[in-house]
């Protein structure tokens, strides 16, 4: 029940206010919070929530438009959007399924990660948080918790990225 109420709110703030994305986050961390949830386990929980939300969000248009264009009715120019798209899903995927599932694979795209961003935050003259402990500590948290629960966290983000269309 506490999940739930999490995530519906999140899902309203996300879509209702500009911007809701960071909104609904902090709203999913405090209503967990509110239940006693512990800090880490609901960073983890609002953390796998967004993941799914943004490989849906980002991957059904782009399989919607695929598709389309196995089917031959290829809609010009948004089939390199369509293949960039589904392309940037497929690799989020990957490297996320890596995280999850080994240490060292999270301390291996960390490593990775952070050279680039270094220097593309170093040209703004910012600090580049650190991306490798970020990962580990991601697979520390979250691996659990998405092994147990993953069927679960896919189809509440499928009906509740659905369920607008049920209104129409």
């Amino acid at each position: 029940m506490h999940a739930f109420l999490s995530r519906q709110s999140g899902f309203t703030l996300s879509n209702i206010i500009p911007g809701g994305g960071a909104v609904a986050v902090a709203t999913q961390y405090a209503v967990l919070a509110k239940y006693g949830v512990p800090q880490a386990r609901a960073a983890a929980a609002v953390t796998a929530d967004a993941i799914f939300t943004y490989l849906f969000t980002l991957g059904a248009p782009s399989i919607a438009v695929t598709l389309l264009v196995i089917e031959g009715r290829s809609a010009g120019g948004l089939v390199t959007t369509a293949v960039i798209g589904l392309t940037v899903v497929i690799v989020s995927l990957i490297v996320i399924v890596a995280v999850l599932r080994s240490e060292s694979a999270a301390r291996k795209i960390g490593g990775w990660a952070q050279k680039p961003l270094d220097s593309l935050l170093g040209k703004l003259k910012k600090a580049a948080p650190d991306v490798t402990s970020i990962l580990v500590q991601f697979h520390d948290q979250a691996s659990d918790l998405i092994r147990t629960r993953w069927k679960a966290l896919a189809i509440t983000n499928v009906a509740a990225q659905m369920a607008p269309l049920l209104v129409l």
